[in-house]
């Protein structure tokens, strides 16, 4: 195997915050071969079949390194295991491949509605976020235009009927949101899926968990006529940090989901929790693995915050410390990666104040939660 292939590019669709293609979500923006590509004006399969494509894989056949995929190069630099060698062929050269198929949709295309306002969202991702930052005259300066995603009924048809129409390609479909399980059009499309052709399609979601039920049915009954169903439960803490976070979510409702989950799941179905990391939860981190490993499930640090930036924990104050605390732990790779980023007394200060002024809007708690803040 040579050090540019990466099956993503023969097996995998994705659609960003922006709305733009990349060959994967961790593909960075500025560097982006494809970012000409928009899920606005541009049907998946079109995007994936174009020359365009054609070409970058080819390319990468051939060894060269493609604009975008740096974060995997610089970690396999650095020594480590990339995205691209754990998440996407790690049983190369099993399933290695140089033509298109089994192929993974993962579009943000089914809407934002979402009930949470999450402190680091990115705005068009969430309805209630949205809302919040509107009411706390927040919305012009914290949001960015370039992110909104949302496209039109026109396209939302172009866009499903092209899926439609080479659903024998695909094999899983990642579906986020705003949140999923709350979203009629992601029911809608999924129902659409003819019974012969969902056996053998797998299906995850990015949820917040918090509402399990849709039209009177449980997500059992969606979804049990696919091949597999998997579960990124959104949860960056828990009590009452996490309602800050995760504003304003329910913990008991939340709690009580993932226990009826593990006790009612089918055996084809997995959740996983998925922690955000950021400058509110990075010291913290030991406790939640702990807190949720008590409860069964198995806990991800694979996300930190990125955008906005002044979030990420590069600026927290205390990072040596924690360098220091998570060096020798496998689970805490990333985080390490980003405490190593230089760190911006700037952010760090923009952060605090963006924190005070969401947290006066809400007239809620933070200091007696984040004393050392002194916010």
């Amino acid at each position: 195997m040579n050090k540019t292939y990466c099956t993503a590019a023969f097996t995998h669709i994705y659609s960003d915050s922006a709305g733009n293609y990349k060959l994967c979500c961790h593909a960075y923006d500025d560097k982006n071969e494809l970012k000409h590509f928009s899920s606005k004006d541009t049907a998946p399969f079109e995007f994936f079949l174009s020359d365009a494509m054609e070409d970058i894989r080819q390319r990468m056949i051939e060894g060269e390194e493609i604009g975008g995929c740096e974060k995997c190069y610089d970690i396999e630099r650095e020594g480590f295991q990339s995205p691209r060698l754990f998440k996407y062929h790690s049983h190369i050269p099993k399933f290695q491949r140089f033509d298109v198929g089994d192929v993974t949709l993962k579009l943000r295309v089914f809407g934002n509605y979402c009930n949470l306002a999450c402190y680091m969202c990115i705005p068009y991702n969430s309805s209630t976020r949205i809302k919040e930052l509107k009411e706390a005259n927040m919305f012009e300066e914290i949001s960015k235009k370039d992110f909104d995603a949302r496209i039109d009924v026109n396209q939302w048809k172009v866009m499903t009927e092209d899926i439609l129409n080479h659903i024998d390609r695909v094999k899983h479909l990642h579906i986020t949101g705003g949140e999923p399980l709350q979203l009629p059009k992601q029911y809608k499309f999924i129902e659409s899926i003819p019974d012969d052709v969902a056996k053998n399609i797998s299906l995850s979601f990015d949820t917040n968990f918090t509402e399990l039920n849709y039209k009177g049915k449980n997500i059992f009954d969606y979804t049990e006529r696919f091949f597999h169903t998997s579960f990124g439960i959104s949860c960056d803490h828990f009590g009452d940090k996490l309602s800050w976070i995760r504003y304003p979510i329910d913990i008991k409702k939340f709690e009580d989901n993932l226990r009826f989950f593990k006790d009612n799941a089918p055996y084809n179905y997995k959740v996983r929790i998925n922690v955000t990391t950021s400058i509110l939860n990075v010291e913290d981190l030991f406790e939640i693995r702990d807190y949720y490993s008590d409860m069964g499930f198995e806990v991800d640090f694979t996300n930190t915050v990125n955008s906005p930036l002044y979030l990420n924990i590069k600026n927290h104050p205390n990072k040596e410390q924690l360098i220091k605390k998570y060096k020798n732990d496998k689970d805490m790779f990333y985080i390490l990666r980003n405490l190593h980023r230089d760190r911006n007394e700037d952010e760090w200060k923009y952060a605090l104040s963006y924190i005070k002024r969401l947290n006066a809007h809400r007239n809620s708690n933070f200091e007696e939660l984040w004393p050392e803040y002194n916010v």
